[in-house]
């Protein structure tokens, strides 16, 4: 692998807090080779449960700090029961706080992401057709999508796909605080640690999840360079 594939493997190790020294990254070749080579990297572990962890942090958190009914708070109940659209944002931020470990970020509308790309590339064609220069259009228009994104910061407030639930955002709690979370207990089971490893790869190279398996090659399936 390429320069992707050494930030891919950056991002791994920082995620399960192991080291994956550069003669053992060429077995790195496939997502159930990189799979293995974590495993073989996280010290054994009580049989437990990481997601059960997150769970019940979870659970205290919501309690604690908006005073919510312990039996609402289920792995099937819907986020936006708990969290309506208006507050969510500062909801959001004070549920991570209290939590004290990362939670997903939420996320703006697609039709926001629309605007912005059509808003951006107005600017960048005005620009472009006034100055006649290649280079002044594609400056533009990035530098008008920045500043769209900078503005409407405030407008992100859905829920990525995967957390609607509490089950769903707590398996995405573990995958963006596996570290933190084993080192608290020493426990991990091996489809956390799948489940882990396909958040990070979905998330550095904007791939669908649904779309790895163990044969999934870096650079002949996802052009990995």
């Amino acid at each position: 692998m390429g320069l992707d594939g050494v930030e891919l493997i950056m991002e791994v190790e920082d995620t399960f807090g192991i080291s994956i020294p550069d003669e053992e990254a060429e077995y790195c070749s496939t997502v159930g080779g990189m799979y293995n080579i974590i495993i073989s990297k996280l010290t054994p572990a009580e049989e437990g449960c990481l997601s059960n962890s997150a769970f019940y942090k979870l659970r205290k958190a919501m309690i604690d700090e908006f005073n919510f009914s312990r039996k609402e708070i289920r792995p099937k109940a819907l986020l936006h029961g708990f969290f309506p659209e208006k507050n969510r944002r500062s909801a959001w931020k004070s549920l991570q706080e209290r939590l004290n470990l990362q939670l997903p970020c939420l996320r703006r509308p697609t039709m926001i992401h629309v605007g912005i790309f059509l808003s951006s590339l107005m600017v960048g064609l005005t620009a472009g057709i006034y100055s006649r220069s290649i280079f002044i259009f594609i400056t533009a228009f990035l530098f008008a999508i920045i500043i769209a994104y900078m503005i409407t910061k405030f407008l992100a407030t859905e829920f990525p796909k995967p957390c609607t639930t509490i089950g769903g955002t707590v398996n995405n709690i573990v995958a963006l605080n596996f570290k933190t979370l084993r080192e608290e207990k020493s426990k991990w089971h091996h489809n956390e640690v799948w489940r882990t490893l396909l958040f990070v790869i979905s998330d550095q190279l904007g791939i669908d999840e649904n779309e790895l398996t163990p044969e999934t090659n870096f650079v002949k399936d996802l052009n990995v360079g």
